[in-house]
């Protein structure tokens, strides 16, 4: 069980999370070429996180095996739901994101829960 273990993680598997604010963001903009991130609220397990970008669109970043992988999309494919944020990508493969943020308050998508300007 032991050399199981370890050889998870020499081969990095399952080991990748997203650890802060900073984190989620470079991921999101490694990943989208052009995108600028301003800020991020991450999952409590660490396994997704939202990036809000400058132009007001926005990064979903999730843990795939062991790397990150990433998804830009218009603002409108979040929605609040009980706490959590919810992306629906409109991606089969990467399928919708929920996000039961770190912070409570969920800084990323509360403009979205307001009527409109």
């Amino acid at each position: 069980m032991l050399a199981l273990a370890g050889a998870a993680a020499w081969l990095k598997l399952g080991g990748e999370a997203i650890d802060s604010e900073a984190d989620a963001i470079a991921a999101a903009e490694a990943d989208v070429a052009g995108f600028r991130g301003q800020g991020a609220t991450i999952d409590r397990d660490g396994r997704a996180a939202l990036v809000e970008g400058v132009d007001g669109s926005i990064v979903v970043v999730k843990v795939v095996g062991a790397r990150l992988a990433s998804r830009h999309l218009p603002a409108t494919a979040l929605d609040r739901r009980e706490g959590a944020l919810v992306i629906d990508t409109g991606d089969r493969w990467f399928g919708t994101v929920a996000i039961d943020p770190r912070d409570p308050a969920g800084r990323i998508g509360t403009e979205h829960d307001s009527p409109a300007k």
